[in-house]
Parts: structure tokens; sequence; C-alpha cells
């Protein structure tokens, strides 16, 4: 009879425990799995190549940002290179603008760097361009005036309007995609900015 008993209570506590192993694999599976937050932004990295010519005209993929570079713009010493302009997109969120800019909200960031690609085979970066070149920034969001800010060094600064658009350069751009372009002779971190920022 003992013998019976072991068993029995054998057998029931194995199927105590497969009932609860199946009930736990039936929870997990529910459960929809995360891997981290989610992203407040959508990573852009792209890589613009320019040659030499009267006007040079490049954009990324998804039209986040388009470049003009017109002849004027590069060195003598430049013209037989090819330009890499290399566009890494940041988190707007990460931006820190100058406090008197009050409610100004940052709506993509980026950071730009140039470079030569020698005949050496040797890549040189461009610190300043001999000209201006057009910076347009587009983005989804609708509502208040569109600006650029930049930082080339240290400071966050205003870049007045430059007179171009994406019409006028021949890029067509995503139904509803709104834009602000600016002339810069230094790239570095560039921002697109739902205004209310007071003119400097």
């Amino acid at each position: 009879m003992g013998t019976a008993l072991v068993v029995i209570w054998g057998i029931a506590l194995l199927v105590i425990a497969i009932l609860s192993a199946l009930l736990v694999w039936s929870l997990r599976s529910r459960t929809p799995t995360t891997t981290g937050p989610v992203p407040t932004f959508k990573p852009l990295k792209d890589t613009l190549l320019f040659y030499y010519e009267e006007q040079s005209t490049r954009s990324t993929a998804g039209r986040e940002v388009i470049i003009r570079i017109p002849g004027t713009a590069w060195d003598t010493d430049w013209r037989s290179d090819l330009l890499r302009l290399e566009i890494v997109g940041r988190n707007p969120r990460a931006v820190v603008l100058p406090a008197e800019w009050g409610a100004a909200r940052v709506l993509a960031a980026y950071e730009l760097r140039a470079y030569r690609m020698t005949e050496m085979g040797k890549d040189l970066e461009i610190e300043r361009f001999a000209s201006p070149i057009d910076v347009i920034l587009t983005t989804e969001e609708s509502g208040d005036e569109l600006r650029v800010a930049a930082r080339p060094r240290d400071a966050w600064i205003q870049i007045p309007p430059a007179d171009v658009s994406p019409g006028e350069l021949e890029v067509d751009l995503p139904g509803g995609r709104r834009w602000a372009a600016a002339s810069v002779v230094e790239l570095g971190e560039l921002c697109l900015l739902a205004a209310n920022v007071p003119s400097e």
C-alpha cells in the first residue's frame, strides 16, 4: 500500500509540474517581447558623392537632406578630386539650444562632414568651402515656420534663409514634406527648427 501511495503522489506531482510548465509557456507566448525603448527618431546615415561641375545637387534617399555645391565652392586644388559628403542623423532630443531661443523645437538634427578623395588615395577633410553651398533640410511635420541652425564649432547660430528651393534644384519632395534652406561655408552640426526663435 505504501509503494502505491508513493507512485500516485509521484504521478500527481509530475502532472502538476507539466501543467505549470504549460501555463508559463502559454503566458510568455501571449506577452509581446520588447528589445528596448521605442526609438524616438529614425537613424539616418548616407554618403553623397560630388564631382566638379557648375552646379552639383545630391540628396539622401528619403529627401531628408538636399545639398547643392556650386563650382565656385571648389578650391582650385580640389577640382580633380571627388568630394564625399557624410550625413549622419542625430537624436533631436539630444540637441541643447541656447536658452534665449525660447520654445524653438528641434525637428531633425544631422552631423555633416565633407572629404576630398584625392588621386593619392588619401581622404582630406574639408574645413571650409571657397564659397557657400546650399543645404535644404526637410520634414514631414506641419505647423510652425521652419529655420536652419548650425554649430560648425562650439555655439549654435541661426542661418539666414537661402533663396533656393527643392523645385529649383529639380528635386521632387514626397507629398506634404516641408523644408528650410540655408547657405553655409562650414559644415558640422545642422538642425531643422520649428521657429519662434528671436532673430539675431
